[in-house]
């Protein structure tokens, strides 16, 4: 195997983020520091969480597999690494008398770990030594508890003979794990290895925990990412449905087969309480790529002579027959805006984005930034600007155009999860010097708490400017609710009063103005839910409305807009990636929705946290940025400019 060294080298990466995790207190595995050679490094939230449902989800397999089985029983861990799971379990007494064992991987690495395992007095004491002795090179560790050997998994006639050797029987119920294993196995040899282990053991159930779905944006980044490492994800399954996955297994000669993804997992075999705890752990606003690797890595449980394990599959069928949709990529232009979770707005067809996270100078940092792109001819700069300190780095602002100031308002964001800001900033044009100037405006009345990830839409109200604010986050986890009007001419905000028909506090959704109402679409809930309500602000009474909308799919982080009385909603996540939202399409006179899958993803395109503008002079919607930072795979950022034509959807 020319990438074995490569795919060897996962285990320490993989270690390393699990006890970054566990030091942080999201689970509980006092020994796993045993395994670590190298200095340990604190992982990004989304890492910790990432690696948190890994570890519930093997947990929770191995918990079902002992309720079944309480005696004389095995478990194989295929491609183990430095995992701690036997060594977990003896310590708590959960390890009964008469049960075996038995982690396989790379002789080369389980060398390494048996020097590390005898090195340690704790490890050690966990170990009956009695009577094991057996002469075999590739068994580096044999006791009557516990059996660690050295075998390649391609060789499935090697590894039968080595198992059985080191006491591992045939006949006993069998739990074999493959903890992303199999899918750096070629094809051939992955399914020979699934098929060696229904054909060899009388009782047995196959746990697998692995990466799927390549296809789009986020499995592009995955599958170049495992590339790059030389550890190629070579058996793969390409789609997303989990029922041709289902089949496959079935197809092969298994009994039975349960399949859910990491999202499903979370959110249906996790308590609402151990929820809690674990989001309360650090600061965590990466929500989009949570989801989308949730979407990535599934649990696939195969089962040989028992006929439930109790974990239930997730269909992927949600019946939605969608049309693809087209966009181009603006490869001519001369200007890139490389960077998400900003804003932008278009002004005398100059086209401003302001703040987020990109590129500056070669480094990945926090914008400050204002970028000028002009709509013509697609060259851009970036904007002197006056009083820079007033504006701040800003990540998931809202930035609201005055027509009648000739100015930019823009509110809240944050510079970090414990650092909002608070103020109102104007940003007004200097032309004597050739710059914009940035100035915080002195609000009267109560101001809204300050948040992000909110929305803002602009509101006329007989000749008066007004700004409508909604919902976001705020510190401490805390989703909001609550409704401001920004008078842009006294500078006074007033709260609008909830009734039985408001929105339920979110961030993450989108709004737009629609004649005299102001559309609240989407969002993320409070138990981290994507929704896909639509309500309405009826800005002359302030009294709220609810729209039902069948066929609209759960989305976040998405852009809205309207032309000639359609809703367009554009890109966002949800937790179903076979009904991952590309374009939704509603009709404002009925409320009729059609939506429209994204096109086949030759470049990986993340259409989240990205910001939008109507062009209605040209009839499209110009997508910019969008992105973020894609688990353990690195940050990506979409680099061209794209644009929808409006009239494909007529």
């Amino acid at each position: 195997m020319e990438n074995e060294k490569s795919v060897q080298g996962t285990n320490d990466n993989s270690i390393l983020s699990k006890c970054s995790m566990i030091k942080l207190g999201y689970f509980d595995d006092p020994l796993l520091h045993h395994f670590v050679i190298q200095k340990k490094s604190r992982r990004s939230p989304l890492i910790n969480r990432g690696y948190y449902v890994r570890a519930k989800a093997i947990q929770f397999t191995l918990d079902t597999f002992l309720d079944t089985f309480q005696q004389d029983f095995q478990i194989l861990s295929l491609g183990a690494g430095f995992d701690s799971l036997f060594f977990r379990l003896a310590r708590t007494n959960k390890w009964p008398h008469n049960s075996i064992y038995c982690e396989v991987d790379f002789p080369d690495l389980v060398k390494r770990k048996r020097c590390l395992i005898v090195n340690s007095c704790d490890l050690m004491s966990l170990l009956r030594l009695k009577n094991v002795k057996i002469k075999n090179e590739n068994v580096v560790l044999n006791s009557e508890n516990y059996k660690l050997v050295g075998v390649d998994l391609r060789d499935t006639k090697k590894l039968k003979s080595v198992l059985e050797i080191s006491g591992i029987s045939m006949s006993k119920p069998t739990l074999v794990l493959l903890e992303c294993v199999r899918t750096y196995l070629d094809v051939k040899s992955s399914l020979k290895l699934i098929n060696w282990v229904r054909e060899e053991f009388n009782t047995v159930v196959l746990a697998s925990y692995e990466q799927m779905y390549c296809s789009d944006g986020f499995g592009i980044i995955m599958l170049n990412h495992f590339s790059s490492l030389g550890s190629p994800l070579l058996s793969i399954h390409p789609t997303s449905d989990l029922d041709s996955l289902k089949s496959f297994y079935l197809n092969l000669g298994w009994e039975n087969v349960d399949i859910t993804n990491m999202s499903s997992f979370y959110d249906s075999l996790i308590r609402d309480d151990e929820k809690r705890r674990v989001e309360s752990i650090e600061p965590f606003d990466e929500y989009e790529e949570w989801h989308l690797k949730c979407n990535h890595y599934i649990l696939v449980c195969a089962m040989k002579g028992l006929s439930d394990f109790n974990i239930p599959h997730i269909s992927s069928n949600l019946n939605i027959n969608r049309k693809q949709f087209t966009w181009k990529f603006c490869e001519d232009s001369s200007y890139t805006l490389q960077r998400f979770a900003h804003s932008s707005v278009v002004i005398d067809s100059q086209l401003i984005s302001i703040g987020g996270f990109g590129i500056e100078n070669g480094s990945h940092k926090r914008l400050n930034n204002i970028s000028v792109i002009n709509l013509a001819h697609g060259s851009g700069h970036y904007a002197n600007i006056r009083n820079l300190d007033n504006l701040g780095a800003r990540l998931y602002a809202q930035t609201i155009p005055l027509k009648s100031k000739n100015c930019i308002v823009v509110i809240g964001g944050r510079s970090s999860p414990i650092k909002p800001h608070e103020n109102v900033v104007l940003l007004t044009s200097d032309v004597k010097n050739e710059s914009i100037n940035v100035a915080v405006v002195q609000c009267a009345n109560t101001n809204p708490s300050p948040r992000w990830r909110h929305s803002a839409s602009l509101v006329i109200i007989g000749d008066i400017e007004n700004i409508v604010v909604f919902g976001g986050k705020s510190i401490g986890n805390e989703f909001l609710g609550d409704c401001f009007v920004l008078n842009t001419n006294t500078w006074t905000w007033k709260r609008i009063e909830e009734n039985n028909l408001s929105p339920s506090p979110r961030h993450s959704h989108s709004s737009v103005t629609w004649m005299d109402n102001v559309l609240i679409t989407c969002g993320l809930g409070i138990s981290s839910t994507p929704l896909n309500s639509i309500h309405t602000l009826n800005c002359n009474n302030c009294t709220w409305g609810a729209v039902e909308v069948a066929g609209l799919l759960p989305r976040y982080s998405h852009t809205t807009h309207i032309w000639q009385d359609r809703l367009f909603l554009v890109g966002g996540v949800n937790c179903h990636p076979e009904g991952f939202p590309g374009i939704a399409r509603i009709s404002l006179d009925s409320w009729h929705c059609e939506e429209f899958s994204l096109p086949t993803c030759i470049k990986p395109v993340l259409l989240h946290n990205h910001s939008s503008v109507l062009d209605e002079e040209n009839q499209r919607i110009i997508v910019l940025g969008g992105g973020g930072n894609c688990f353990s795979f690195g940050t990506h950022f979409n680099r061209e400019i794209i644009t929808i034509d409006v009239a494909q959807f007529c």
